[in-house]
């Protein structure tokens, strides 16, 4: 994830392995996310707003995210769920040390158990300081700002194990590049799912589900054309979805 002004950079890596459609209760896919918090900074930190940023960004799509508490072993209705860590740093990795590391999430889709999903709470918080919007105070960070954009780095990993894909979009959540005023603004306009992600989306929740209301109208496709877009329609998946294309 590329910040203007500062490089910052959200991983995702392959061992291989949405602001969309609304789905109908009956299509809805839960994922129970267990929320580990290093001791250092939950004093400084508001669960609950980073809880609800995360969840509301995934729910049009019909993903139910769940908190279960850190130790329990409770996987939901549907036997997934994902480990994540809030820590103050992520140890950079040699080809990375020219960023500024938000998250990381490894997309290992044969792997029985899951690496957690590490958010690096230093790193966001620096990057909103460089904030130049109205109401910005040079280098004060708000608990609730921290806490919004840390959900939103947050589904942004969650959408690379979802989606399968440790690769960004030219648009919307899965983009590699967010400006800090764009991590605090209220409005989650601009972290929705491209269609094309809503179809793999889609396409993948019926091969972890194995329940085909998941693939209505669009079943898997692959990988996207070299060529183009899968030429999904806008108006067949909802008006929460955004146009937009996979960059490698």
């Amino acid at each position: 994830m590329i910040v203007r002004g500062i490089v910052a950079f959200v991983a995702a890596w392959c061992v291989c392995g949405v602001a969309g459609a609304h789905a109908h209760e009956a299509e809805r896919f839960d994922v129970s996310i267990r929320l580990h918090v290093d001791r250092s900074i939950t004093s400084r930190l508001a669960k609950s707003v980073l809880k609800e940023e995360t969840a509301g960004i995934w729910r049009p799509y019909g993903v139910q995210i769940e908190w279960p508490d850190a130790g329990t072993a409770d996987a939901g209705a549907n036997g997934f769920a994902l480990d994540v860590t809030l820590q103050p740093r992520i140890e950079e990795n040699e080809r990375l040390r020219w960023t500024t590391v938000l998250g990381s999430a490894r997309v290992d889709l044969d792997a029985p158990g899951r690496p957690p999903i590490r958010v690096s709470v230093d790193a966001t918080e620096s990057v909103l300081t460089l904030r130049k919007g109205p109401g910005a105070i040079a280098q004060f960070v708000t608990g609730r700002d921290l806490a919004r954009a840390l959900g939103r780095v947050l589904a942004h990993e969650i959408g690379h194990v979802l989606l399968g894909a440790p690769y960004h979009d030219d648009a919307g959540l899965m983009r590699a590049a967010f400006l800090p005023d764009e991590l605090a603004e209220p409005d989650r306009a601009l972290f929705r799912l491209t269609c094309t992600d809503v179809a793999r989306l889609n396409a993948r929740l019926h091969v972890l589900t194995g329940d085909p209301r998941f693939a209505r109208r669009l079943g898997w496709m692959g990988p996207e054309p070299a060529g183009g877009s899968y030429g999904i329609e806008r108006q067949e998946l909802g008006a929460q979805c955004i146009p937009g294309r996979a960059v490698r």
